[in-house]
């Protein structure tokens, strides 16, 4: 069984999700956005600057699966908007 998170709350800042989750980098995740605004996940070593629109955007309720393989995954929400993340 995959081990649940306490969700995660964004509010203007990209955040490195496996820093602040603790789960081993390169591992694959899914992440659930639980608000009504929208998500956004972007894989790179760096985040974007500011509040940029890079990234998948993920809709209110929506869950995205998140492949294993890479370093840094960081995300993004005007908020809060609180993501619920899943070690896969």
């Amino acid at each position: 069984m995959a081990n649940s998170i306490p969700d995660v709350a964004l509010d203007g800042e990209w955040v490195d999700i496996y820093a602040v989750t603790g789960i081993t980098p390169a591992t694959a995740f899914s992440a659930q956005n639980k608000s009504s605004g929208y998500l956004l996940i972007y894989v790179n070593e760096t985040p974007p600057s500011g509040d940029s629109s890079w990234g998948f955007g993920v809709p209110p309720m929506q869950v995205a699966e998140v492949g294993a393989g890479d370093q840094h995954v960081w995300l993004f929400g005007n908020g809060p908007v609180f993501v619920q993340v899943q070690q896969s």
